[in-house]
């Protein structure tokens, strides 16, 4: 025995309902949240050669530029940026917030930003303008962290502090991103 019975119109509102962009904004926002997850994860991986803690954000932010549709992408990178900024004031004070690492951070807005648009304007998705999308990325984050530690030291020191050290890690990690990205495209 039925206690309840659902009509056709009742049902065609429910498939409605389920079928609205309410349903698309929680899988789009799982994939913020898995993305920002990853951010704050990658982070947390750190290794040390010659004195210059090495994490792997810059990554998983190439990772996710690359695989996210450029709004979702934008959005995971832009919540991590402002919720490592709120974060940091409680973990190490306000000067942590602008300190050497800034420059990079918003170089990772900027990367995410060149690779979606590139991408998007790419031979059809050719492998070679994911290669120079992503060396554009590292470009770019290297140049916004170079130029930020130049604010806060001179040019020669923060080249040699900022740069340098991650160079050949940094293009190790770009060529794995590729890879994967490859292996996904496949």
């Amino acid at each position: 025995m039925l206690f309840f019975t659902i009509n056709r119109k009742e049902m065609a509102a429910m498939d409605n309902l389920l079928s609205t962009k309410k349903s698309w904004d929680i899988g789009r926002y799982g994939q913020i949240g898995i993305a920002v997850a990853l951010l704050f994860a990658s982070g947390c991986i750190r290794y040390d050669f010659s004195g210059v803690p090495f994490t792997m954000q810059s990554q998983a932010v190439l990772l996710i530029a690359m695989c996210y549709p450029r709004e979702l992408a934008l959005r995971s990178v832009a919540y991590y940026v402002l919720l490592w900024m709120g974060l940091m004031p409680f973990l190490g004070g306000f000067p942590t917030v602008f300190g050497a690492t800034f420059g990079y951070l918003m170089g990772f807005l900027i990367a995410t930003l060149y690779v979606n648009r590139r991408l998007n304007y790419s031979d059809n998705g050719d492998f070679s303008g994911i290669i120079s999308a992503g060396l554009g990325a590292q470009l770019i984050i290297w140049g916004c962290g170079y130029l930020w530690l130049v604010w806060l030291l001179d040019m020669t020191t923060a080249f040699y502090v900022g740069v340098v050290p991650f160079v050949v890690i940094d293009l190790i990690k770009l060529a794995s991103v590729l890879a994967i990205v490859k292996a996904l495209k496949r």
